[in-house]
């Protein structure tokens, strides 16, 4: 009866969208684990620290406009002093390829957080946009600079961004390389979903 209702319920959000001209997202259930990266596909060292599996509140705007289904993201940490000590794993689902892609089209400069575009860094995945480099942005609350890279790419119905920065006692910067191995890893994941 529960599963008879249920689908019923999402005749009604499907009517009730194309009646007034908005896009509601519809959860089928929690993000499958499978297609995040595990402390296994890291270097020793890191950690899972949080995970969230059941939706992101922060999505862009074009996530409902392209009928983006779900949403999701883990946290791995290493020590304060590696170069690089925080990957951040996101996912976005959509229904179709066609729909991810014109989410990536839409919302990569967003999904980037104002960091500057790499325009020779190697492409992972079908659609492919890396940024990053040194983040000045809390030189003027006297924090100093650090590094960050972003890895974001379309697999299929996928659309993951991974993020990487350095430790605050580091004594030497991450590379957009170091992260690419985990990007890679990350859209091979994908493919399957």
């Amino acid at each position: 009866m529960f599963r008879k209702r249920a689908k019923s319920f999402s005749s009604l959000f499907a009517v009730v969208s194309t009646i007034f001209g908005t896009s509601l997202c519809v959860r089928a259930a929690p993000l499958s684990d499978k297609i995040f990266l595990t402390p296994a596909d890291l270097p020793g060292g890191f950690k899972m620290t949080e995970a969230h599996l059941d939706g992101l509140s922060d999505s862009p705007p074009a996530f409902a406009a392209c009928h983006g289904q779900d949403s999701g993201l883990k946290v791995f940490q290493a020590g304060e002093s590696a170069p690089l000590q925080r990957v951040v794993d996101i996912r976005w689902t959509f229904p179709n390829a066609a729909d991810a892609e014109k989410f990536f089209q839409l919302s990569s400069q967003t999904l980037s957080e104002g960091a500057p575009v790499i325009p020779d860094a190697k492409a992972v995945g079908e659609d492919c946009k890396a940024y990053g480099g040194e983040n000045t942005l809390g030189m003027d609350l006297g924090a100093g600079s650090f590094y960050n890279y972003y890895y974001i790419f379309r697999s299929g119905r996928v659309v993951a961004k991974i993020y990487g920065s350095e430790g605050a006692m580091a004594k030497s910067h991450p590379t957009l390389e170091m992260l690419l191995p985990f990007a890679q890893t990350a859209a091979n994941k994908c493919k399957s979903f």
